[in-house]
């Protein structure tokens, strides 16, 4: 459940009085034989759950290093809905600070790890000297306010993808029909081609 059913070694680590190959071992044996054990649909369950929240992690992530690298050093764009950035508490420079944190130590850290750690980094950082609200809030307050900041960032992404779809779906509805007929005799002369081998093999 927390490292996903391949990751051996680092099941491995977690069990100190078993090798990686008594682990291998089990492993094999438990996925042939999993469907004897009474709760074995409750703990397929909590081993696929886990492995999604592992696979959420790679893909945010990704969706951080993408959004901070076009960015660089200059200001992190965050895209806002009219309700967040009305009942919002937090400033622009403070969710940077939060989204350029989280891309920085790793969204997969562990959170009872992660937040602790940016809620340190806010303490020595000279820029919230004064920032009290900030400062003040606790690890599971800041939390809480990436996981928003993640869905937004999700939200544009999503958006984004469904854009492009939308403009490559009316390229192609647009394009004259001698290109389509083009694409066509092309396609029909590669498959001409690939019969003729097929013969020439036989």
């Amino acid at each position: 459940e927390k490292y996903g059913r391949t990751a051996l070694a680092a099941i491995c680590s977690e069990i100190e009085s078993k090798t990686l190959e008594e682990v291998r071992k089990y492993s094999k044996v438990f996925w042939k034989r999993v469907d004897e054990l009474i709760d074995a649909e409750k703990i397929i369950g909590a081993i696929e759950k886990g492995e999604s929240r592992l696979l959420r992690n790679v893909s945010v992530q990704k969706l951080l290093d993408a959004k901070i690298s076009a960015c660089g050093q200059g200001e992190l764009s965050i895209p806002y809905t009219t309700q967040t950035a009305r009942g919002k508490q937090y400033t622009q420079e403070e969710d940077e600070f939060l989204l350029r944190a989280l891309q920085e130590f790793g969204f997969s850290t562990d959170p009872t790890v992660l937040y602790p750690e940016i809620h340190k980094s806010i303490l020595r950082s000279p820029r919230f000297k004064f920032d009290f609200f900030l400062k003040t809030r606790t690890p599971s307050d800041l939390s809480k306010r990436c996981q928003k900041l993640i869905s937004l960032l999700e939200r544009e992404a999503a958006e984004a993808s469904d854009l492009e779809a939308a403009a490559k779906k009316k390229r192609s509805a647009n394009k004259e029909p001698w290109e389509k007929l083009a694409e066509k005799a092309a396609h029909q002369a590669i498959n001409q081609l690939k019969s003729k081998r097929r013969k020439w093999c036989v």
